[in-house]
């Protein structure tokens, strides 16, 4: 599904990333973990095309280097960044519209009930008077009705209560079992060694450890 190729991840001069080099099969899980700086939020970034990047990025076997961030999205990648990115003024409802789907709100709103029960009877609540950790269900459950193949998570378990984590994991599960894959950049060490077939531990734009889910 994703394959990294001596990938880096430049600001400048500076290199956040260097030479980054893993592939992703579909149905599996791969994690980064390590102390804010390290470069996890910049890989994730560099996949969508955030920022600039050097080596390859292969999505189902084809460089997507060059292309633009929306065209990347189109192809089936869906990323979910540490900010939320959840319109504070809107409510829940309004939020899930931006998604653009043609198939009925009627749909989409059972789809996130089915992927998110706690959601249930909020619709009509701004997302400013949601608990954070709601409207991180909200931004996850909004990039999922798009069905992305491949998924990047940047801190999905911060500020998370662990009965969320548990939700959270039970949803993340499911996508696996339909074959899409994960890249999920958490602090978590324990939360993605349970959801991860691999964890790479980052220390100044490196690979220092990498750990078996």
């Amino acid at each position: 599904m994703l394959e990294l190729r001596d990938f880096q991840v430049r600001y400048g001069n500076f290199k956040a990333i260097k030479n980054l080099s893993f592939s992703l099969p579909s149905g599996d899980a791969v994690g980064l973990t390590g102390r804010n700086g390290v470069g996890k939020t910049s890989t994730l970034k560099g996949i969508i095309g955030l920022v600039e990047t050097e080596g390859e990025v292969l999505f189902r076997g084809e460089d997507i280097s060059d292309l633009e961030p929306h065209t990347r999205a189109t192809r089936g990648i869906g990323y979910l960044p540490q900010e939320r990115k959840v319109f504070g003024q809107l409510t829940l409802e309004e939020n899930l519209r931006l998604v653009g789907e043609d198939s009925g709100e009627d749909r989409i709103k059972n789809e996130v009930i089915d992927l998110f029960p706690c959601l249930k009877g909020l619709f009509n609540q701004k997302a400013v008077n949601l608990s954070g950790g709601e409207q991180t269900m909200v931004a996850i459950a909004r990039l999922l009705i798009r069905n992305p193949d491949l998924l990047l998570l940047d801190e999905p378990t911060e500020g998370l209560m662990p009965e969320l984590e548990e939700v959270l994991h039970r949803v993340l599960e499911e996508n696996l079992r339909q074959d899409r894959s994960i890249l999920i950049a958490d602090r978590n060490i324990n939360y993605l060694k349970a959801i991860s077939n691999e964890v790479y531990q980052l220390s100044e734009g490196l690979v220092s450890n990498v750990i078996e889910g």
